[in-house]
């Protein structure tokens, strides 16, 4: 990782370093879920196996290779609350310096609610499909793996606050939660562009 190599060979670099991690970005839910009309013509040009499309059985779906009940670290809209918080590091240093973490994330949201939330918002009909690691790098050559690999480590890691010592909070750096913008709010913002794409009929 690169704050460790920061760490082992610029020590004094890691001292006016302020570790900030994004999670989940919400602003990849306008193209999430896809209908599943389009899942099936993908089916049948190659790019989607019958995995994905007999388990669909609603108007649109999101299938990734994960277990439905692992939690997703949602940062909101990074948009938005990226800067928020890189204004509360630099306002504070006192307390993100030196060699500080602190993490974008509002909220742990497993995928069946992520997907429940995106339906209620949009008023239509759908489902997560958790679908096989070799099916998902089909669908995207080259990165697929890598993608899944993260959603793999995600089903064993339930809060990245644990994964280092003295994670420095939002409250702690004065960070205002409502200027945040949480999932709900960002897809309430983008509505017409949920299902922008479909279903065909």
């Amino acid at each position: 990782m690169i704050d460790d190599y920061i760490f082992d060979k610029l020590p004094e670099l890691a001292k006016k370093t302020t570790f900030l991690w994004v999670g989940y970005y919400a602003t990849t839910h306008p193209h999430d879920p896809i209908p599943s009309s389009q899942a099936t013509l993908r089916a049948a040009r190659g790019r989607v196996s019958d995995e994905h499309v007999q388990a669909t059985t609603k108007q649109y779906a999101w299938s990734q290779p994960s277990d439905p009940t692992a939690l997703i670290p949602m940062a909101g809209d990074v948009a938005v609350n990226v800067g928020i918080y890189v204004r509360a590091i630099l306002r504070h240093p006192a307390v993100s310096l030196p060699a500080k973490y602190t993490m974008v994330i509002m909220e742990n949201i497993s995928f069946t609610d992520t997907v429940r939330m995106w339906s209620d918002v949009t008023g239509q009909p759908a489902e997560y499909v958790e679908i096989s690691v070799e099916t998902f790098d089909g669908r995207f050559p080259k990165i697929g793996a890598e993608l899944a690999a993260q959603w793999k480590w995600g089903e064993t890691v339930r809060d990245w606050g644990s994964l280092r010592e003295g994670m420095v909070r939002g409250k702690e750096l004065g960070v205002d939660e409502r200027e945040l913008v949480g999932l709900r709010e960002f897809l309430e913002g983008s509505k017409e562009l949920l299902t922008a794409g479909g279903p065909a009929e």
